[in-house]
């Protein structure tokens, strides 16, 4: 099965984020987050994106220490593949950084498993 967390262009505003939460349950096997994405505007065409679980992900956006299960770093162009386990995650891409550029992320990430009968 598959879960689309991330199809097309999302509009991420200067200072702000863009989030997308989803839960991995114990009757998915082999759950994976991937896919790509890119950032435009500003004069880096860049953006932080995440994976965290929504409690890390709290902590992760406040700038506070977190365990993230993925982080980008400032990039244009990213790759996600990780493995995940039960729980409840949130994907974010953040443009906190930025006071002043609007940022546009396109791509296509998802969520693939199969369910256990």
């Amino acid at each position: 099965m598959t879960q689309k967390l991330l199809e097309g262009s999302v509009p991420v505003e200067a200072g702000k984020y863009w989030t997308t939460t989803f839960t991995v349950d114990h009757s998915m096997t082999g759950p994976r987050i991937s896919g790509q994405f890119r950032a435009s505007g500003g004069q880096g065409n860049d953006i932080v994106a995440v994976v965290a679980d929504s409690d890390q992900f709290e902590n992760w956006i406040n700038g506070h220490p977190a365990t993230v299960v993925y982080e980008s770093g400032q990039v244009t162009f990213g790759s996600i593949d990780k493995i995940l386990v039960p729980g409840k995650y949130t994907l974010g891409f953040s443009n906190k950084f930025s006071v002043i550029s609007d940022k546009t992320v396109s791509g296509s990430v998802e969520l693939r498993y199969e369910v256990s009968r």
